[in-house]
């Protein structure tokens, strides 16, 4: 009975491990070959991989690769493996060279590095799992200028910066930026603020200002009149008295006041139709006045 327990255990002993990062070798490669291997893994790396993966150590939660190679006779095998943490399962990759020279089975080996790290640096490339939800719901979202629809949004971005807008009606857009990373799954949440709802209040600070300037200007034009036809007290002696005793130099603002005094009631009144109208703030529509007559 204990048979299958013991072939079970071989078997498990037997199974060749995962290689370590680097490069390692079976007891039966010489030294001299060796030199060679590793001289053109040391040399090829760099060349075939975007990222270098990390080699030596323990690259725990790193990027790794490692090769062993075994053989004798001219028949070789070379046992791949790469990791990264983006993967569920390390990549594995298992290729031979029979009857070779040392410098066939280097081109082997620099062909094989150029299959790993092809698939090492797709995940560099590869979209991340987007979901946007929004407070309210439905909300529209455009991603980097671009309407791709409503909220709750699932969807691939490719990896690095992108932004966000999201707007509903009732409520301030908001933009927000988010950072994609290689098959890595993201969530966003925004919350939309609502916007100030209308107090339905007019302003009055128009009227006022209306009817002050209006007052103003009616004041300085009634004065323009009031000394219209005035003698000129500073020009007003001598050869500037005519023989019935009247001043030569009088003024002639009569003009002047009568626009002043216009353009003044033309203000106030304007005022006062403006701050009645605030004042009602729409509970209604109507008409306010003011009619004046002047006579000179």
């Amino acid at each position: 009975m204990r048979l299958p327990a013991l072939l079970l255990t071989c078997t498990l002993l037997s199974a060749p491990a995962e290689p370590a990062p680097g490069i390692a070798y079976g007891k039966g490669i010489p030294e001299r070959e060796r030199s060679t291997l590793s001289e053109t893994f040391t040399r090829s790396l760099p060349l075939a991989c975007e990222r270098v993966p990390c080699i030596e150590g323990s690259c725990k939660d790193e990027r790794s690769l490692g090769v062993r190679v075994d053989g004798s006779d001219r028949s070789y095998t070379l046992a791949w493996s790469a990791d990264d943490p983006a993967l569920d399962q390390s990549i594995v990759l298992e290729s031979s060279c029979e009857l070779c020279s040392i410098s066939e089975v280097a081109d082997q080996l620099a062909v094989d590095l150029g299959q790993v790290c092809g698939h090492l640096d797709a995940l560099d490339t590869a979209p991340g799992h987007v979901t946007v939800t929004a407070e309210p719901g439905d909300a529209r979202l455009l991603i980097d200028g671009k309407h791709v629809g409503h909220t709750p949004w699932t969807g691939e971005l490719t990896p690095g910066r992108h932004i966000l807008e999201l707007d509903h009606w009732g409520y301030a857009e908001q933009q927000k930026t988010v950072e994609v990373f290689p098959g890595a799954a993201l969530e966003t949440h925004v919350v939309l603020l609502q916007q100030a709802q209308s107090t339905g209040k007019r302003p009055r600070w128009p009227g006022w200002l209306g009817i002050g300037v209006g007052l103003a200007t009616t004041a300085a034009g009634v004065a323009f009149i009031a000394v219209d036809q005035r003698p000129y007290r500073g020009l007003c002696e001598g050869p500037d008295v005519d023989a019935q005793g009247d001043c030569r130099y009088r003024f002639d603002s009569l003009p002047l006041g009568i626009g002043l005094t216009v353009a003044g009631a033309a203000l106030l009144s304007g005022g006062i139709g403006v701050t009645v109208w605030a004042y009602r703030g729409g509970k209604g529509q109507g008409s306010a006045g003011l009619a004046a007559t002047w006579s000179f």
